[in-house]
């Protein structure tokens, strides 16, 4: 056991443990103050030591009330904020001390604050910046972005005000207001051949964190309607509806492209809730297979005694270009 020059004692064992006894020393302490009490230790690795300090942060519990001095009065506090959105206040400047001194907060939900401020976490999930002088930061932190438009919900925590001899206690309860958040539109992309028409849905990977239901309402510019939108130009036809499902036909724009080779088209989409909305893309790699050539009649005219000559492949053709022979 080792006094401290605080009068606190501390247990200490080799393997780091400690047990810290204030020991009376701070039982004057008033409620709601706080104060630090630091003591060094030494650690060794049998050869080499190295030295540094630990601090305890001690909460004043003392409610006696010093001559002459009457104890702050602490009121209750409400703001209003939407769920995406910090809110600023003071919660001092209603509070109020009979004898005039200055107030400043020093506990809220258990934790001390320190002389910079400090950030102390909500059950909810949410967090406020606490300052001494009684100004806060509440932040949401995306607690409440699922909370539908129009919505209410109420966070609420206690706070304590000091004016150095006596404090007093309030509650700060915030209204946090839902709001529409947009939907989150995420990219595709699929794989067809040159003469195969491939169909599928945008709307599957992409949400809402509301979880509103969303629609497709414009592709590549084009609004889309529920009977669905047609697309088309020298990169195939995709056709789109509003409830995401599409279908892509390469036609016969691609079939030029060789055997092994790709290509990629791509289509911008748009997708809204009730009033947000947010884009992607869908990209379809057309990749090329062998087409089969195209063979045409012949016709040729010769005397019943003359031989005539031909090339009967000059009017044939193949869509990818390669060599023609007669099998």
């Amino acid at each position: 056991t080792v006094p401290l020059d605080s009068g606190a004692e501390v247990l200490v064992y080799p393997n780091g443990t400690i047990e810290y006894d204030p020991n009376g020393a701070f039982d004057s302490l008033p409620d709601g103050v706080t104060a630090e009490d630091c003591f060094p230790y030494t650690v060794s690795d049998e050869s080499m030591e190295a030295s540094a300090e630990v601090c305890i942060m001690i909460v004043g519990e003392y409610v006696e009330e010093a001559a002459g001095n009457q104890p702050p009065v602490a009121d209750d506090d409400g703001e209003t904020t939407s769920a995406d959105m910090t809110v600023t206040t003071n919660i001092v400047l209603n509070d109020s001390d009979p004898d005039g001194d200055d107030l400043t907060v020093t506990i809220v939900e258990g934790e001390p604050i320190g002389s910079d401020g400090t950030s102390v976490p909500l059950d909810s999930g949410a967090e406020v910046m606490v300052y001494p002088n009684g100004t806060i930061e509440y932040d949401p932190n995306g607690v409440y972005d699922s909370l539908p438009e129009g919505e209410t919900v109420t966070d609420c925590f206690d706070y304590t005000v000091s004016d150095g001899s006596g404090s007093a206690t309030a509650q700060v309860c915030i209204t946090v207001e839902g709001v529409n958040d947009p939907p989150v539109a995420e990219d595709d992309s699929v794989v067809t051949d040159n003469n195969s028409t491939v169909t599928g849905s945008v709307l599957g990977n992409d949400s809402d964190p509301d979880g509103d239901s969303v629609s497709v309402v414009s592709v590549d510019g084009s609004p889309v309607t529920e009977e669905c939108t047609l697309v088309s130009d020298d990169e195939g036809s995709l056709t789109m509806c509003s409830n995401g499902t599409y279908s892509f036909d390469p036609g016969t724009d691609f079939d030029d492209l060789g055997r092994g080779n790709f290509t990629i088209v791509c289509f911008n989409y748009v997708i809204m809730d009730d009033s947000e909305t947010d884009s992607a893309e869908l990209c379809i790699r057309v990749t090329g297979e062998n087409d089969p050539p195209v063979a045409e009649d012949d016709t040729e005219s010769t005397m019943q005694d003359e031989m005539v000559t031909e090339n009967m492949l000059e009017n044939d053709s193949d869509p990818n270009d390669n060599e023609l022979t007669v099998t």
